[in-house]
């Protein structure tokens, strides 16, 4: 049967009207559908579907309205109509414990969550503002959303039995993804929305897409009237978080073992003798993850050959063998962040480890992107 069945008709109806009639004093709305939609594509492993709700983790979430949000908090790009948004603070002083321009401020954040914050201060203000940010997620946008057509509040977005909170996480020691997924849980929406946000969502583009609406927000919050930015400005500045990509750790670890003359392209499986590049196998354009098991060492013809495009199953799995001992050398080299990766992105756990469950789960990022999304094999 047509998986566009009877209830999608209400699906497209709820999605248009938070886009378009859905009041906004503030970007929320728009910034927990687009990080749903990315989530969706890029981290199903860790979404459920249980009675009516659709499940979303929070942590995941919740990070990524940090990088959504900082350029504007950088710029000070009003997101509210009145008052600053509600983690404002907060992303103003974790921004202002990096030097640099926006993107080097980025990048260094993004090292940080990976290496769990080593500096104890940086970590008390990343905890802070990802538990500010957790909350304001779940009191308002969550909250609010289509209370106007439901006529009450928590209709689309399912209400909790507890506020998400991270004051419990102990941050004595270094914090990772994992112990925030762990303590911030899972929000929900209605599950018949799904398939329509998975199938459409990369192409809510044009006139009512959610980027151009946020774009217009903003550009009407009053306070924001006088501020030198034309629209395709505040447009650069939404997709900024998109250019966050990171090749290291694995880049550096296959430089030493080129130095050795023994790095092999994983594609063509010809040695790696002069400039090499560090490739995501599921394409950064589809999947924003720099976790060390999506990055293998290939030629750069090669690389610039393949793009965007999906590597088959088939090519997958006559280079399977090459690339468990790619994984093995890379587990080897950063064990504890390669299992944490894996549990965190491919949902699993440490316990259950095993190279060919990776495998596993990789033939089945590709099989949906490929059958279900459509997207060019390669």
């Amino acid at each position: 049967m047509n998986r566009l069945s009877s209830n999608s008709n209400e699906a497209f109806q709820l999605i248009s009207h938070i886009l378009q009639k859905d009041s906004k004093s503030s970007s929320y709305k728009l910034a927990l559908l687009r990080g749903i939609i990315e989530i969706l594509t890029e981290n199903q492993a860790l979404v459920y579907e249980e009675e009516d709700y659709c499940f979303i983790p929070l942590g995941p979430l919740a990070e990524k309205w940090l990088f959504y949000y900082l350029p504007f908090v950088y710029h000070e790009v009003h997101q509210n109509s009145g008052r600053p948004i509600v983690f404002y603070q907060h992303l103003k002083e974790l921004q202002q414990c990096y030097k640099g321009e926006l993107l080097d401020i980025e990048k260094s954040i993004l090292r940080d969550i990976k290496k769990g914050f080593p500096n104890p201060n940086r970590r008390e203000k990343y905890q802070n503002c990802i538990h500010e940010i957790a909350q304001c997620i779940y009191k308002n946008p969550m909250r609010y959303t289509l209370n106007q057509y439901f006529k009450s509040e928590y209709q689309f977005y399912q209400k909790r039995e507890e506020l998400p909170s991270l004051k419990k996480l102990d941050v004595s020691h270094k914090i990772y993804r994992n112990d925030i997924h762990e303590h911030l849980g899972f929000i929900s929406f209605r599950a018949h929305v799904r398939h329509g946000l998975e199938l459409f969502g990369s192409f809510l583009i044009g006139e009512n897409s959610i980027i151009n609406n946020w774009a217009d927000l903003t550009l009407n919050f009053k306070k924001n009237k006088s501020l030198p930015f034309e629209k395709n400005e505040i447009v650069e500045l939404l997709y900024h978080s998109n250019n966050i990509r990171s090749v290291d750790p694995p880049r550096s670890y296959y430089e030493k073992v080129q130095s050795k003359g023994e790095l092999f392209c994983l594609w063509t499986l010809k040695p790696l003798k002069e400039n090499f590049e560090t490739d995501h196998i599921i394409p950064w354009s589809f999947w924003k993850n720099n976790d060390i098991w999506n990055l293998i060492p290939s030629q750069k013809d090669v690389n610039n050959n393949k793009r965007a495009k999906i590597p088959s199953v088939k090519l997958l799995r006559s280079r399977k063998k090459e690339l468990i001992n790619i994984w093995q050398q890379t587990h080897s080299e950063y064990k504890d962040q390669f299992e944490r990766e894996v549990a965190l992105t491919l949902n699993i756990p440490k316990h259950d480890f095993s190279y060919e469950k990776i495998f596993e789960k990789l033939i089945e990022k590709v099989e949906y992107l490929i059958d279900e999304l459509g997207m060019e094999e390669w």
